[in-house]
C-alpha cells in the first residue's frame, strides 16, 4: 500500500510539472477536420452519439470511462436514454489541447468497434 501511495505522489508531481499547451483557434479548426461530427460549442469540443437503447449507451460510457482513466482525461457528458452528449476541454490548459483530440480519437475508436448505431 505504501508503494502505491508513493508511486501516486510521484506520478502526480511529474504529471503536474508537464505544461499542457492550449491550442489556438486556428489549430483547433485544423484539427477538427480530422474528426467526424465533432464541433466547437461553448469553447468545448462537442459531439452527440446515438445508440439503439439505454443499455448500449451505458455500456459505451463504461468503455469510455476506462479509457478516460487510462489517459487521465475525463469528459463532461450528459446522457438521456439512448443519447450521449460529450464535451471535452483540458482544465490544466484552460482550454482545448492535444489531449482532447487524442481522447476524441480514442472515443471514436471505441464507438466504431461495435457501438456504432447503423441505420
Amino acid at each position: 500500500m505504501v508503494f502505491n501511495r508513493n508511486f501516486a505522489r510521484f506520478y502526480e508531481v511529474i504529471y503536474r510539472s508537464i505544461k499542457v499547451k492550449k491550442l489556438q483557434p486556428q489549430e483547433i479548426q485544423e484539427k477538427l477536420k480530422s474528426t467526424r461530427d465533432w464541433q466547437l460549442k461553448n469553447d468545448k469540443l462537442n459531439k452527440t452519439y446515438s445508440f439503439s437503447d439505454f443499455s448500449t449507451c451505458f455500456s459505451f460510457m463504461t468503455c469510455v470511462a476506462f479509457e478516460a482513466e487510462k489517459q487521465n482525461h475525463h469528459p463532461e457528458w450528459f446522457n438521456v436514454y439512448n443519447k450521449l452528449t460529450v464535451d471535452l476541454t483540458t482544465h490544466d490548459a484552460a482550454g482545448i489541447s492535444d489531449k482532447d483530440f487524442d481522447f476524441i480519437h480514442a472515443i471514436d475508436r471505441i464507438y466504431n468497434s461495435g457501438f456504432k448505431n447503423e441505420p
